[in-house]
């Protein structure tokens, strides 16, 4: 999934240029683990337990946090890399918060 993921980052940089196009799949990143971070507050609201869940967001949280870094020095591939880490976990965590495991 990673390196599909890449692979469809790397075309949309070609296509879009450099600073607009990671920037674009940066605030794509945020955006999903904003939506997790909703869900997950939704249903702990409705008594779920999100424990595992949550920790996992956590974790997407970071690796999004270091991938913003990474950019911010120009390391511009290793940022792309880590910041789609961090979307499969986001979304990883949201089939595990929406399943109630």
């Amino acid at each position: 999934m990673l390196s599909v993921l890449v692979a469809r980052d790397s075309a949309i940089i070609a296509r879009e240029g450099v600073e607009e196009a990671v920037s674009s799949i940066l605030e794509g990143v945020d955006a999903k683990i904003e939506e997790v971070r909703d869900l997950l507050d939704q249903l702990e609201g409705e008594g779920v337990d999100v424990t595992v869940a949550r920790r996992i967001l956590n974790l997407a949280e970071r690796l999004n946090g270091k991938a913003e870094s990474l950019v911010a020095e120009g390391r511009i591939v290793p940022g792309v890399v880590l910041a789609e880490m961090g979307r499969i976990l986001a979304w990883l965590s949201q089939v595990i918060a929406s399943r109630g495991i």
